[in-house]
């Protein structure tokens, strides 16, 4: 027996400028408005590794388990180098 479709939701009209709330994260909204390749590539990498094609590595430099995906390349997201915090940091900070 074959199962129905409910039945299609309305479409949501989207709320006037002036009604809208204010944006909670401002300089976080900026970013991602300003950096579209990264931040698609910072999607790409956390789709991927819920889906466990992409598995999360201990830090490359100290081997800590606790690691984040750095992108050297933001054109190749899915080609990163786990580092933690603090060497993430450091290495962003020898550009």
């Amino acid at each position: 027996m074959k199962r129905k479709r409910p039945p299609a939701l309305p479409k949501r009209t989207p709320m006037p400028a002036d009604e809208q709330p204010p944006i909670k994260w401002p300089a976080q909204a900026r970013w991602r408005a300003t950096h579209p390749q990264a931040r698609r590539a910072h999607v790409l990498v956390r789709a991927a590794v819920r889906k466990g094609t992409l598995v999360k590595q201990p830090c490359e430099d100290c081997g800590d388990p606790n690691s984040e995906a750095h992108h050297p390349n933001y054109a190749e997201p899915l080609r990163v180098v786990w580092l933690c915090r603090q060497h993430h940091k450091r290495r962003h900070a020898r550009r």
